[in-house]
């Protein structure tokens, strides 16, 4: 399975910062607190309306449903995402497509994104 492949070590999870390379200028960016999940297969991320509004968006032809520790609730589009990892490497793009879940505040949600075990196996990712 993929998550013999990704999981390595002791641990199934871990919190890394990333630096999201948005639409809009890079001194404006915030880093982003990213747990990196072999329990989730999927990633996902967790925005603003106003920091949805600097993504490029594709809606999903059905919704998804996320169970997770806060509670059930579905996501209705998808973004692709561009992440620098700067404690790994300053130059490397890592990217993805993530479910985005809108939500009020920043302060209401412990992480900016999620990213699971299927793309930390293409990103060849160990725990």
């Amino acid at each position: 399975s993929l998550r013999r492949k990704v999981v390595k070590g002791e641990g199934l999870k871990t919190v890394v910062i990333a630096a999201p390379l948005l639409k809009t200028q890079p001194s404006s960016n915030k880093p982003w607190v990213v747990l990196l999940d072999s329990g989730a297969d999927d990633d996902i991320i967790f925005v603003t309306e106003e920091e949805a509004a600097l993504l490029d968006t594709t809606p999903l032809a059905y919704s998804n449903i996320w169970s997770t520790s806060n509670g059930d609730f579905k996501t209705h589009e998808v973004a692709d995402l561009d992440l620098v990892f700067p404690e790994y490497s300053q130059s490397k793009i890592m990217s993805c497509t993530a479910d985005i879940k809108i939500v009020p505040d920043k302060e209401s949600c412990p992480y900016d994104a999620i990213v699971g075990v299927n793309t930390l196996h293409d990103w060849r990712v160990n725990l």
